[in-house]
């Protein structure tokens, strides 16, 4: 073996590690762009959710005691007022919620509104209700909630 052999040897040896090491680089490469690529996505959901958010109303009830009575408190925790809320409650014996002042023409962000609550012996541990109401997503946005007529 010759000096130029040696040389030819090491030289093709070079260039097939050089060779691995470029195709490893690759797919280190395409693997950081497929995580960045999903990372986009994630971001860009998060920022639709985000802008969803921003402009929904987000209304609960719960009953409260409130002395010897219950109030039903209906809650809005979204981030956009709450037009036209209506309410929708079964006919339950021995339970009744006062909702004269039905349907309300707001509740604001972080506001909240309060019906009297009549309640009896005999009265069901539980009523599932519906709250209904627009925001700027659209028109009759709805959630139905358990509540316990008795208070929480």
């Amino acid at each position: 073996m010759t000096l130029t052999d040696i040389v030819s040897l090491l030289a093709l040896l070079l260039s097939v590690y050089s060779a691995y090491k470029t195709l490893e680089f690759n797919r280190r490469q395409n693997e950081f762009a497929n995580t960045a690529n999903h990372l986009n996505k994630l971001l860009l959901r998060k920022e639709q959710e985000d802008a969803i958010d921003a402009i929904s109303a987000d209304l609960n009830a719960r009953v409260v005691k409130i002395g010897k009575g219950h109030r039903l408190k209906i809650y809005n925790k979204g981030k956009s007022p709450a037009k036209n809320v209506r309410l929708e409650c079964p006919v339950v014996r021995e339970f009744s919620i006062m909702d004269d002042a039905l349907p309300l023409e707001v509740i604001q962000a972080g506001g909240n509104f309060d019906l009297i609550v009549a309640t009896a012996m005999g009265a069901p541990f539980a009523v599932t209700i519906k709250l209904i109401w627009d925001d700027e997503r659209g028109r009759n946005q709805e959630v139905e909630t358990t509540i316990s007529p008795y208070g929480s």
